[in-house]
């Protein structure tokens, strides 16, 4: 059982630690969606990660930005992470590029689709029709 309690204490140090060195990064925005418009224009070989964060959603951004940016990573894919804030309810995430958009998708149900938003944004910068 020490083992165990061990285990435990210093997964969560990891995740606080990890969690914490991309807060850094967090930034909120009035109104998201419009900003990562404006942001992948300029940006076009990058996706944004669009993300209105729900009042009832317990998850630290700092965390969700460093899962989604770890998956983003493995795939090939560099973000921009655009926070908003929203008045109620969970939360919603977004994935966008200059030709594309996907989402909203829950904040569960996010991280399974990075894979393909990834190939088809890897697709299109490959070729040059980003």
């Amino acid at each position: 059982m020490r083992l165990l309690n061990t285990i435990v204490c210093l997964g969560a140090i990891l995740t606080l630690h990890t969690a914490s060195s991309a807060s850094k990064e967090i930034t909120f925005v009035e109104n998201a969606q419009s900003a990562a418009s404006r942001w992948v224009e300029s940006n076009p070989t990058d996706l944004a990660v669009v993300i209105r964060l729900g009042a009832s959603t317990t998850v630290e951004p700092s965390t969700i930005a460093y899962w989604l940016r770890k998956d983003f990573e493995g795939e090939g894919c560099k973000v921009h992470f655009l926070f908003e804030r929203g008045s109620s309810g969970g939360s919603s995430v977004g994935f966008l590029t200059r030709n594309h958009g996907w989402g909203p998708f829950s904040l569960a149900n996010s991280r399974k689709n990075v894979a393909e938003a990834c190939a088809q944004h890897s697709f299109e910068v490959e070729r040059g029709l980003h």
